[in-house]
């Protein structure tokens, strides 16, 4: 009876031993199938082509993943991407794409696509730029921007003519403006313009002349500040201004247009130096411009000259 009960508990610890161990496998396998595995990127990659040749700054729009450009062979790729729909679409100004946009699936693949780009026609947009002489007004920067946008696409400046002509421009309307670093403002302040199947021109031309302001000082050799000088400034179509110095020697001419210029001080029993003043105006205020003034027959002054 004994050796029998040694041998059933014998039995007994094998059995729950080896239940154990089929629990701990069983939990091992369950917990393996319970992991979840890491998504694996897709890419999807394509081409632009022009006539047969890559083209480059082709930009392409994927739903959901950003935007990106077409390298210098028209090649593009996005990758990392999950499983899902894709819309891709390309964009360039002065082109049209064929198709205009690709959807996709990724489903565990990637996917390849090509686009053909076809350049939509263009024209061209001049005209002057005219100063209120009439003459040609060179310097001016002339854009063009696009309407509803707001973005400008094309500027440049009028050459010694006034003139200015901007191609590679496709159908659509822009307004066209214009502006000069001198200040000037321009009749019309802006024009629209509708290119459609053919060339355009725009034209403009200064409102007004931009003026400034010619100053300085008269001062006695002695020191000190003369009053009463008689100032004219002239040009050579002459046209003139004049003004008196105040109590401490100083004046101030407004309004004078730019261009080279002569300035003359007078009052009896003085005598100048410079006299005249030469006086260059381009762009700005011509200021500091002083002149030294001595009792007539005295023999002394200085010399200050302002271009």
């Amino acid at each position: 009876m004994k050796k029998h009960i040694v041998t059933y508990a014998l039995f007994t610890a094998i059995c729950t031993l080896l239940l154990v161990l089929a629990g701990c496998g069983g939990g091992g396998n369950a917990t393996t199938g319970s992991q979840t595995a890491a998504p694996t990127p897709f890419t999807i990659t394509g081409k632009v082509t022009l006539n047969g040749a890559g083209l480059g700054q082709v930009s392409l729009a994927v739903t959901g993943e950003g935007t990106q450009f077409s390298d210098g062979n028209g090649n593009f790729s996005f990758s990392r991407l999950a499983n899902g729909s894709y819309t891709v679409t390309p964009s360039r100004y002065g082109y049209t794409f064929s198709p205009a946009s690709q959807t996709v699936t990724i489903a565990n693949n990637g996917a390849l696509l090509t686009f053909t780009a076809a350049a939509v026609p263009s024209y061209m947009l001049s005209g002057k730029v005219s100063g209120s002489n009439g003459n040609g007004l060179a310097g001016a920067t002339v854009n063009v921007v696009a309407a509803g946008t707001g973005a400008i696409v094309a500027t440049q400046s009028t050459d010694g003519s006034g003139e200015y002509a901007m191609s590679g421009l496709t159908d659509g309307s822009y307004l066209v403006t214009v502006t000069h670093s001198a200040g000037y403002s321009f009749l019309p302040a802006a024009q629209s313009v509708t290119l459609q199947g053919g060339d355009a021109t725009a034209n403009f031309s200064t409102a007004d002349a931009a003026t400034f302001t010619v100053s300085g000082d008269v001062s006695l050799s002695g020191g000190g500040g003369l009053a009463n000088v008689s100032m004219l400034l002239t040009d050579g179509s002459g046209a003139s201004y004049r003004t008196t110095t105040g109590a401490g020697g100083t004046y101030a001419l407004s309004g004078i247009p730019e261009g080279y210029y002569t300035l003359t001080p007078t009052l009896t029993g003085y005598a100048f130096v410079p006299d005249p003043l030469l006086v260059r105006v381009k762009g700005a205020d011509a200021t500091g411009n002083a002149i030294s003034a001595a009792p007539a027959g005295s023999g002394s002054g200085s010399v200050s000259i302002t271009l």
